[in-house]
């Protein structure tokens, strides 16, 4: 895949039931807007969000989409987008 720019809108808010339904509602418009243009937007509410930070420079960003799943964007040290990836969380094993 080919690295490409990106822009990232965080949404802030409170997370009561009827904010957070207005957050989703933008974060949804705020995508549509810009559907089908040259521009890649990503629009996150930072209570599924986690960030880290590689040594080399690059960011690993994990949407949490599901209780079980989480979507990684891939940003290298220049802050191209490198890759979009679908991950599934393992549970752990219990017992001993």
């Amino acid at each position: 895949m080919r690295p490409r720019s990106f822009l990232v809108v965080l949404l802030l808010g409170s997370y009561d039931p009827q904010t957070k339904e207005l957050l989703y509602k933008l974060k949804e418009e705020v995508v549509k807007a810009y559907a089908g243009t040259k521009d890649r937007v990503y629009a996150f509410l930072l209570e599924e969000l986690e960030m880290y930070s590689f040594e080399g420079g690059g960011t690993l960003i994990l949407e949490r989409t599901h209780e079980e799943k989480a979507t990684a964007y891939i940003v290298n040290p220049l802050g191209t987008l490198e890759g979009v990836v679908e991950v599934r969380k393992e549970r752990a094993l219990e017992g001993g």
